[in-house]
């Protein structure tokens, strides 16, 4: 321990220097904009690739799981495929509204990180602005919503994870419709909490949750969990629903996002709404 002391008393000048030197560096590219898009558009590359490495490696390790999850969906798709199930065709085109056709479309994306453990939890992607991702879309895995998109350079993307203190997901329960929100309370990856569904709603251990497309960020019906326990308190109005994500997060490898045609035009108009409402009120305020 002394030669510790006496290591660092020796060398304080040369930390304070690298001390202050990143200190002066950070300030430097939050304050400026172009730069600082230039360094994340670079470190994220960087970084990007360094993760792409690794993912290789882990995915090598991890044949054997994905192995007997694509053998189990096999088993699963030969069952359907066996079944003799008639179907009413007028009905399926009916069901198919204009929208729900030609103005969603997915995009795959490998996943190349992925942190559980954290309070705000990141995935990062191999596709960027390059492929047509902007910020705001959301993405999930073949078994459910995982997160939405915070940042890209021109060939990642940097994802808020549902796993993530800021991310609440507009959410429905399929058996009665009822509306609510999805949200991670910060201890277990593997559970998130349902929440303003009205005490007389019939709730049941296994109802599915999913995306109720609200939020222009979905599409609806996407699953974000099951229904484990649920709680509620004499004087309380709403439930305390515990849900278990439908999605693994700790076993990502691809994920497909979802680019709405229409978000664009249907983000446009609510925000001019939201302006033309304040012009209104501030007139108003003026008078």
């Amino acid at each position: 321990m002394q030669k510790l002391f006496l290591f660092l008393i020796r060398n304080q000048r040369v930390f304070l220097f690298v001390i202050l030197e990143v200190a002066c560096l950070t300030l430097f590219f939050t304050f400026n904009n172009y730069p600082g898009a230039s360094f994340f558009n670079t470190s994220n590359s960087m970084v990007g690739g360094i993760y792409s490495v690794k993912k290789d490696a882990e995915d090598y390790v991890d044949l054997k799981y994905q192995n007997e999850r694509l053998a189990n969906e096999n088993a699963m798709l030969r069952y359907q495929l066996n079944k003799r199930v008639s179907i009413n065709e007028q009905a399926i085109l009916n069901s198919l509204r204009p929208e729900s056709v030609t103005n969603i479309k997915f995009k795959a994306a490998k996943v190349i990180n992925n942190t559980t453990m954290m309070v705000n939890n990141y995935i990062t992607i191999n596709k960027g602005k390059n492929d047509s991702i902007v910020t705001g879309m959301g993405v999930f895995s073949p078994l459910g919503a995982v997160g939405v998109v915070k940042k890209c350079s021109d060939n990642y993307c940097l994802i808020n994870s549902i796993l993530h203190s800021s991310i609440y997901i507009s959410a429905r329960l399929k058996s009665k419709e009822a509306l609510g929100s999805v949200r991670w309370e910060g201890s277990d990856p593997t559970r998130g909490i349902f929440l303003y569904i009205p005490r007389h709603i019939e709730v049941k251990k296994g109802d599915t949750v999913l995306t109720s497309g609200f939020n222009n960020v979905f599409p609806p019906g996407v699953p974000l969990g099951f229904v484990e326990k649920t709680e509620i308190k004499p004087d309380e109005t709403f439930y305390r629903i515990t849900i278990r994500f439908a999605a693994d997060f700790s076993r990502l490898n691809y994920v497909y996002v979802v680019t709405s045609i229409l978000k664009t035009e249907v983000d446009t108009l609510q925000k001019n709404n939201v302006t033309e409402q304040e012009m209104s009120t501030t007139k108003k305020k003026n008078k």
